[in-house]
């Protein structure tokens, strides 16, 4: 027998730009880039089957055919500078450089800032490629991959950790039937931009005031919509589009009466058609800065409970829409957006 340790796995990404039809005789993927920080991941390829109808009797289903065929699962990896570029542009859709400075809930975004924002209603997903190289053993690549959602759980002195969810076509083991994916090279020394942010240096804001947060979760879902099949093969004929976004924000905090935002929430906002506004900053003490700005949220949940003996610790979940509302009247907002900046010394 020969067992392998998860020590020594690499994952390598990069953008596709053209959808590769499975039944292609070409298969090349793009020069794979961009390199994982991973710690983790779920990617397999799932079968659907089906049983013949029929009314003759039998003690268990007697054949089952194969159907269609799908991949999928999850990586996880602290997000770091120089990987969140690379996974907004894939998760959002749109990217451009800021060519004047501007004020976002308080912040200064500098000339030559990164922007992230959704494509429009209808648009289609980026496409990435990406190979596995598991436990420094076996290779298994990746074609046609979209990022169906995103999940960041930023928890006081940790690290920000995220889960991204991929869907794709089929997973191929070996380096025979694909092109480009042989280019591994060993990880080199990381840089500062490399880094995994750290929640020292975190900082949450709602209505524009900034809060002691113990931890904050961001979860965002393009709910993806399918491609149709094809007869040949079972498999999607083309990317899938996005479909209607959702994002919602669940912040930990500590019940502080002096500050009275559990009671102003429940009074104005919590169970109210009235939006406020939230952001989520991070810095890794480098110069690096990430900044997650929802200017339209719905407190769907406020909530500060006793327990015990220690703190009284507080709830708050939010719900992200594209229209503001305060004093009646609505206004269109672009729902979540993400700039990322470096600071020189």
């Amino acid at each position: 027998m020969a067992y392998y340790s998860s020590l020594g796995t690499v994952i390598q990404m990069a953008e596709q730009s053209d959808w590769i039809d499975s039944a292609s005789t070409s298969k090349a993927l793009p020069e794979l880039t961009v390199q994982v920080p991973a710690t983790g991941e779920s990617m397999s390829m799932s079968f659907e089957r089906l049983e013949p109808e029929t009314m003759m009797g039998s003690r268990f289903k007697e054949i089952s055919l194969a159907s269609t065929a799908s991949c999928s699962g999850d990586i996880n990896a602290p997000l770091s500078f120089d990987f969140s570029d690379f996974l907004f542009k894939q998760l959002f859709g749109s990217v451009s450089t800021t060519t004047s400075s501007s004020t976002v809930d308080g912040y200064t975004i500098p000339v030559g800032a990164k922007s992230y924002e959704f494509g429009a209603v209808g648009s289609a997903f980026p496409l990435s490629s990406m190979a596995i190289n598991r436990g420094n053993q076996e290779l298994a690549s990746y074609p046609n991959l979209t990022i169906n959602s995103l999940s960041l759980s930023c928890a006081n002195n940790e690290t920000c950790d995220a889960t991204i969810s991929l869907l794709g076509t089929e997973e191929v083991i070996g380096t025979s039937a694909y092109t480009g994916i042989e280019g591994y090279k060993e990880p080199e020394e990381l840089s500062s931009s490399a880094l995994p942010f750290i929640n020292t240096k975190s900082v949450l804001k709602v209505s524009g005031t900034s809060r002691c947060a113990e931890s904050v979760q961001i979860d965002i879902n393009n709910n993806a919509q399918d491609a149709p099949r094809c007869f040949q093969d079972g498999q999607l004929s083309n990317r899938p589009y996005f479909g209607r976004k959702e994002a919602t924000l669940s912040v930990s905090m500590p019940w502080d009466g002096a500050d009275g935002l559990f009671a102003d929430l429940k009074e104005s906002y919590y169970g109210k058609d009235k939006t406020l506004s939230a952001s989520f900053k991070f810095e890794d003490g480098n110069g690096h800065n990430v900044l997650f700005f929802f200017p339209a949220c719905y407190v769907s949940n406020d909530s500060y409970n006793a327990s015990g003996t220690g703190l009284i610790d507080g709830t708050i979940d939010l719900e992200v829409a594209e229209k503001s509302l305060n004093n009646g009247t609505y206004t269109s907002v672009e729902p979540i957006q993400v700039y990322t900046w470096t600071v020189t010394a």
